[in-house]
């Protein structure tokens, strides 16, 4: 059976750094692609910023087994925000999210859900009192739908 090359996925700065190096690890997991190739990969799948820093790195340390761990150690530098600074913007969005009148209830609440569980990664849980009224008022109802509710 011949096997299958599966590229890298490629990283938008617009996306969560956290997220993007989990694909990073989804994707070595499903490649077919030896360890010593991954980093290499792994850069060529880069732009701008990040493949500019990603650059800096020796070739030869590229090419190692621990290639892409040492591509997401360079590149942390330049994008992991502090601690802090990624809760609050993880809470900020959660708390202003507000259900788009065009948007289903069921894709808003995975919506809220993904929203909710970015908050619980940095160990911010909310009481289930709380909870349910933010799904509530999130929803964006009106006074009709709240009625039949």
């Amino acid at each position: 059976m011949a096997s299958k090359f599966t590229p890298p996925p490629v990283f938008d700065e617009k996306k969560s750094w956290i997220d993007y190096k989990k694909e990073i690890k989804i994707w070595q997991a499903l490649t077919d692609l030896p360890a010593k190739k991954q980093g290499p990969s792994l850069y060529l799948s880069l732009s701008r910023k990040a493949r500019e820093a990603a650059l800096e790195i020796d070739i030869e340390e590229l090419k190692k087994d621990t290639g892409v761990q040492t591509i997401l150690e360079r590149l942390d530098k330049l994008y992991l925000q502090d601690t802090n600074q990624s809760a609050y913007i993880a809470y900020q969005n959660f708390e202003s999210f507000k259900r788009p009148e065009s948007m289903p209830i069921k894709e808003y609440l995975i919506r809220f859900e993904q929203l909710y569980t970015k908050i619980k990664d940095h160990n911010m849980t909310l009481p289930d009192g709380v909870l349910a009224y933010r799904v509530l008022n999130s929803a964006n109802l009106n006074q009709e739908e709240i009625k039949l509710r």
